[in-house]
């Protein structure tokens, strides 16, 4: 897999690529979010899969189209810690099967609580505002049920 952006990792030189997207910090990230293209996303969700400290991904306004969204989408059935995902204003529309492909997403990650995308079709974007009001409702419960403790 190659890393369009290692270059601007100068201080991880040193490590391989499954370490690298392993150790990537928000901060560090957001540096690379710029003209993402469809083999981009292959990368991120790579490290979606194996990073365990990233709770905030933005690819918003770039070059994805729904094969790289899909990708996302897909590690983040696994991924336990991100908590926001903003992926809306791609060049081109990413159609309905990837909006419903989202919706499902949404409804079996209850660790998502904020997702940025204009969805286009009304059947997506309602399970997937029901989906993200019932993830942030678990977080409230779990937190009040703390307190009572």
């Amino acid at each position: 897999m190659a890393l369009p952006f290692r270059k601007d990792l100068e201080k991880y030189k040193d490590l391989d690529e499954d370490e690298l997207l392993g150790n990537l910090s928000e901060t560090e990230l957001k540096q690379l979010e710029t003209v993402l293209d469809d083999l981009d996303p292959e990368a991120f969700a790579e490290m979606l899969k194996v990073n365990k400290t990233l709770k905030s991904l933005n690819v918003e306004s770039n070059f994805i189209t729904g094969v790289g969204i899909l990708a996302l989408i897909d590690a983040l059935r696994d991924n336990e810690t991100l908590a926001e995902l903003k992926i809306d204003n791609q060049r081109q529309q990413l159609g309905t099967a990837v909006e419903l492909e989202m919706a499902k997403m949404l409804e079996e990650n209850t660790n998502i609580l904020k997702f940025g995308y204009q969805f286009t079709q009304q059947g997506p974007r309602t399970r997937a505002a029901n989906a993200i009001t019932k993830n942030n409702d678990l977080v409230r419960k779990r937190r009040v049920e703390g307190d009572h403790q």
